[in-house]
């Protein structure tokens, strides 16, 4: 099997990237901003690591360049997100808030380059591991920062009115969710692959942590992810046995929140805020936030309002909101982007669904944790904005999907060319 034109370069070998990755992600996953002060200078560690890893990464690919061995196919999915980001520079042109909106693409700036590295680097089979457990490893130190730094009054969602998670780790809680919800992914598709029992241990650990983040969302969507890897890896028969359990699990929820036994009440509530407005405060807000952000795309549904317009547009009513999106990654690009914006970035991953879905009954692990990744990060985009503070994971995790199943069918590729082969000499 002939390897892509990237690998033979010798310099890459030295894994510069892979080291500068371990400490940008445990940087970036595990503090919040961290400034050094040098004579008049006011240096980011986080900024120092990723310009770093930017040159590392440019050098490599202009010595590709000069020596011919450039592939150009590696970057169809960089190119995806490129055109995104690009149509979400055209938007100024219309957006209700031109500084808002810059700000939010100055954010996004940094998730187009950092793609541009990871598609660089990721290359074949052993480097797609190598920096995944990259990430895993990263994933594993936030989440003992936060069990042995989180103060004990914040356990379990108390005072979360305050960035108590965001002093710690530069992410708020449900952003957290998301990173450990990949982290429970990754780990459960590195037991499919290697049947090495022990990374297992780390599903109920970045479970617990999102428990005691006190994320909604995120103590529900691991399990339902974890529930969906399970029934695909099954294989196509199963799933339907498993979506009969799944109703059953459901109908018995229902009756539960029905019943007087203790904390129904509760758990009716947070369900009220999900379908009305109707229980907790923040859920009664978010349906608003809906509510104005649909009525934002019927007005200018194919191109929208301008990037981050959702934020102006609640400066320009003067309602003060602390996360200024409205919770919905769907509701905020066709209020922001249109229904073309909103084409654009969902022609990727559900183009890897479409794909995966394929491939399913092959119960391959790397099928399975493609499905997987886009099934979780899809139901987030509900009730959190990836493209805002978790952008950058979820365009990662979303490549890491891609190139998953860009292997297996390479693979697939390689073992009937083999097979052919075979008959051949026969």
């Amino acid at each position: 099997m002939k390897r892509p034109a990237l690998i033979n370069n010798k310099t890459i070998n030295i894994d510069i990237l892979g080291v500068l990755f371990l400490l940008f992600f445990c940087v970036y996953y595990g503090h919040a901003d961290i400034i050094v002060h040098i004579r008049n200078f006011a240096l980011n560690i986080k900024h120092v690591l990723f310009i770093a890893l930017i040159v590392f990464a440019f050098l490599f690919i202009v010595a590709d360049l000069i020596k011919g061995r450039l592939n150009f196919k590696q970057y169809s999915f960089f190119l995806w997100y490129a055109v995104f980001y690009l149509y979400c520079c055209i938007s100024l042109l219309w957006t209700i808030n031109y500084d808002i909106s810059a700000e939010m693409l100055t954010s996004m700036l940094n998730h187009v380059a950092a793609l541009f590295i990871v598609v660089y680097y990721v290359n074949s089979e052993a480097k797609f591991f190598r920096i995944i457990k990259i990430q895993l490893f990263a994933f594993c130190y936030m989440a003992l920062r936060l069990i042995i730094f989180l103060p004990e009054k914040h356990l379990f969602g108390r005072g979360r009115n305050k960035f108590y998670i965001n002093e710690i780790t530069g992410e708020h809680y449900n952003g957290l969710a998301i990173l450990l919800t990949v982290g429970i992914i990754i780990a459960a598709f590195i037991f499919l692959k290697t049947k090495k029992r022990l990374v297992l241990v780390l599903i109920p650990i970045f479970y617990y942590v999102i428990f005691i983040g006190g994320s909604r969302q995120g103590v529900i969507i691991p399990v339902a992810g974890l529930f969906a890897m399970y029934a695909m890896a099954k294989g196509i028969k199963q799933i339907y046995k498993s979506i009969i359990v799944l109703a059953l699990i459901i109908a018995g929820f229902i009756v539960y929140i029905n019943s007087d036994f203790p904390g129904a009440n509760s758990l009716l509530s947070l369900v009220n805020g999900f379908i009305n407005e109707t229980g907790e405060g923040s859920f009664n807000e978010r349906a608003l936030f809906r509510k104005w952000a649909m009525s934002m795309f019927t007005q200018r549904p194919v191109f929208g309002w301008g990037i981050n317009s959702f934020k102006a547009y609640l400066k320009n009513i003067n309602y003060y909101n602390l996360y200024n999106h409205c919770h919905n990654t769907y509701l905020e690009l066709l209020s922001g982007l249109g229904v073309i914006g909103f084409t654009i970035y969902f022609s990727m991953p559900f183009r890897i669904l479409i794909r995966a879905f394929k491939h399913l009954a092959a119960k391959n692990a790397y099928v399975v944790f493609s499905l997987a990744v886009c099934f979780t990060l899809l139901l987030f985009g509900y009730g959190e904005s990836l493209i805002a503070g978790s952008g950058l994971t979820s365009a990662m995790v979303i490549f890491y999907a891609y190139y998953a199943l860009k292997i297996h069918s390479g693979n697939l590729k390689t073992i009937k060319k083999e097979e052919n082969t075979g008959d051949n000499n026969a």
